[in-house]
């Protein structure tokens, strides 16, 4: 049987037909139609867009991104227009984009998860990520991630609230990964996006105060690459699980590295800020 040139790089990953096995990472981009059509337009496989939460969120004040040797260090805050007008915004990126198109949601206090899911699937998203691994999210983010428990809770309620529509479980690193993507997947999530930034901080040494206005941020880019290798190895050693990973893929041998480790797909996100 011959090979077709050039060769399908088409992969399946969660029930989601992508044409390349590459997609932009959460944060990068907001929730325009004119982003997604960007990624696609670029050789991306899909659109991820940035974590929404409940209600509007201003954000931390400047500075919010700092860099750094290996990469780069920030505090964002999601910052965003809330999950009502994000979702319309989304639904424009939907009927307009070629590819599927991911939204991302982060919530707090029960209930919050399983409402703003189902406002982002009405919008007719190809898949929800749920965003436990932000590290500067006070009250969810990784505080929540890295409780397996807790984990099993919300990715149930919303997986109940999603219906038909894959959800994915984006989880950083802790000392209980493996647990909390355990749970994930009995809860009912449909593959994971493995790993987010890792909590850091950088120091001006001419005042000796923090750089950012939140003195903490997430550590992004080349430096934690070796991290998610690791990471998305030991999860799929022990689940089998479809996973999106990222951290750190600047090359193509970068994306090799997290496939070979397991990965069915691949994120990329500080690169598109670097370049």
């Amino acid at each position: 049987m011959g090979v077709g040139y050039p060769p399908s790089l088409e992969v399946k990953i969660v029930g989601l037909r992508l044409t390349k096995p590459i997609a932009n990472a959460s944060g990068v981009f907001g929730w325009s139609w004119e982003e997604a059509l960007l990624v696609e337009r670029s050789g991306g496989g899909a659109f991820v867009a940035k974590t929404v939460t409940p209600k509007p969120r201003r954000g931390y004040e400047p500075p919010r991104l700092v860099k750094v040797r290996g990469g780069y260090v920030n505090a964002v805050g999601l910052a965003n227009p809330g999950v009502k007008e994000a979702s319309e915004m989304l639904r424009e990126a939907v009927r307009r984009s070629g590819i599927p198109v991911v939204a991302s949601f982060a919530g707090g206090s029960p209930g919050e998860w399983a409402e703003g899911v189902a406002m982002l699937v009405e919008a007719g998203v190809a898949a929800v990520e749920l965003n436990l691994s932000c590290p500067h999210f006070e009250g969810g983010g990784l505080e929540i991630g890295q409780d397996p428990s807790a984990v099993y809770k919300v990715v149930k309620e919303a997986v109940g609230a999603a219906g038909r529509t894959p959800v994915i479980a984006k989880l950083g690193v802790s000392d209980r990964l493996v647990d909390s993507a355990v749970k994930a997947l009995e809860a009912g999530a449909r593959g994971l996006t493995l790993i987010n930034s890792l909590k850091a901080m950088k120091i001006d040494v001419y005042t000796g105060r923090p750089v950012l206005s939140h003195v903490t941020g997430g550590l992004s880019g080349p430096a934690i690459h070796p991290v998610a290798v690791r990471a998305v190895y030991e999860v799929y050693k022990e689940t089998q699980a479809e996973i999106f990973g990222v951290g750190g893929v600047e090359t193509w041998r970068d994306a090799a590295e997290l496939l070979m480790a397991g990965a069915r797909a691949v994120q990329v996100g500080a690169a598109i800020v670097e370049r």
